[in-house]
């Protein structure tokens, strides 16, 4: 990494860009979760399965970071990040325009603002041009394989207003099957490996949830 970026400074504005936003899947969760995916990312730099490709890792951090940047666009006045159900905004599109309006204080590289800029556009496969964009893909869907997606879950059910047979019954229906499926789209066999590891904690979690909740413990 580049002795001349501050990852610190980096970090304190992207907090504040996020600070206080409240989302369908959490209070600041879209802070939390930037932040997890840049030490998803740091991580990875250091195993066996990047340290030999040619990683730009300054565009990777910076990008895993600010990578749903574009998401800043549907918080309205109240500080609510709306949209989940709008599929033709593309976060990823807005994120690739906006982001050097964030990095010119910060990065001083014209040519690594541009990259970086490609990376964020292309990590979830729309325009893909980087490969940091398919880390950044497989990081991001790796902090929704294991129990932090059973922390989206409820959230998100408080959102729609279901009771516990509610959220059971969308885990049991649609949660589960999706998270399934993309256990089989990493990119990185050892990220891969990750989040299967993870999903067998969290499956084994909603489980023994579900028969407290039915007080089938209880013998």
């Amino acid at each position: 990494m580049s002795n001349s970026i501050n990852y610190d400074d980096l970090i304190k504005k992207y907090t504040r860009v996020f600070k206080g936003v409240k989302e369908y899947t959490g209070y600041e969760y879209r802070l939390d979760h930037g932040v997890r995916v840049f030490n998803y990312c740091k991580h990875f730099c250091e195993m066996d399965f990047l340290k030999n490709k040619n990683v730009n890792k300054d565009a990777l951090l910076i990008a895993a970071l600010f990578h749903d940047i574009g998401k800043i666009h549907k918080v309205n006045d109240m500080k609510f990040m709306e949209g989940y159900d709008d599929e033709k905004f593309k976060h990823d599109e807005v994120g690739e325009k906006i982001i050097a309006d964030y990095l010119g204080k910060y990065v001083g590289n014209s040519d690594l603002i541009k990259k970086i800029s490609r990376i964020i556009g292309g990590h979830h496969g729309n325009n893909l041009t980087e490969f940091e964009s398919y880390v950044i893909w497989d990081a991001d869907r790796l902090d929704n394989s294991g129990i932090m997606l059973l922390i989206r879950l409820i959230a998100f059910n408080e959102h729609r207003e279901r009771n516990l047979d509610g959220m059971f019954e969308y885990w049991s229906k649609k949660g589960r099957p999706i998270a399934l499926s993309q256990l089989s789209e990493y990119h990185f066999k050892k990220i891969g490996q990750l989040a299967k590891s993870r999903f067998k904690k969290l499956d084994k979690l909603v489980k023994n949830l579900y028969i407290e909740c039915r007080t089938n413990d209880i013998k």
